[in-house]
């Protein structure tokens, strides 16, 4: 039992397909992993030498490439408890696509006005785990500067969940964070120059 506590992720393979998830997930938690980007089909087709790569050649292009494998084992997996176990989570690819496109808008952008973005997520899609990998990324990145991020929600179940979320990915996001319970307070945590 204690050889796989340092397993990282997990693949079935068959024929053509594969799918991935971490140590002790359920079955029904595998996932494909269906886009390698940034990378393009076209590459990995040349990689294999096929003219159109599988589900299975992206999966495993997407998911052990080096640089890539290192990023997800440090930016995207976090643990949550639940029950009396604590359960090992990865990012799926659409929430890796969606925080690496996000960081690579503010990297390239001309002025701030062009900085902006959104992110469409479909309910249950793992909404606030982006926020909190995005989080995670974006207090490293050099050009930000230690930035202070603001979470704002239209409503308290809401905001509940994602503090939630956050307090639970703060080894991720690399401090505490707070949940302001009213104007004031929100004031009195924004007094600070940075970070936070």
């Amino acid at each position: 039992e204690y050889l796989f506590y340092p397993n990282q992720i997990l693949v079935a393979a068959w024929r053509k397909g594969g799918s991935h998830c971490t140590i002790g997930a359920p079955a029904r938690e595998y996932k494909q992993w269906k886009d390698p980007y940034p990378y393009q089909k076209g590459e990995i087709a040349q990689l294999i030498a096929e003219e159109e790569p599988t589900l299975q050649d992206i999966l495993i292009f997407s998911l052990f490439k080096k640089e890539r494998l290192l990023d997800l084992i440090q930016n995207f997996t976090v643990f949550e408890h639940k029950g009396n176990s604590m359960v090992k989570m990865m990012a799926r690819y659409q929430q890796f696509r969606a925080v690496t496109k996000s960081l690579e808008r503010i990297q390239n952008a001309d002025s701030l006005d062009d900085r902006s973005g959104t992110v469409w997520h479909t309910q249950g899609s793992g909404k606030s785990l982006t926020m909190a990998f995005y989080a995670g990324k974006i207090v490293l990145h050099r050009q930000m500067e230690n930035p202070t991020l603001i979470v704002l929600t239209d409503r308290n179940d809401l905001d509940d969940q994602l503090f939630g979320t956050f307090a639970m990915c703060k080894d991720l996001i690399r401090q505490t964070p707070h949940q302001a319970d009213s104007r004031a307070d929100l004031q009195e945590a924004l007094n600070r120059e940075s970070g936070g």
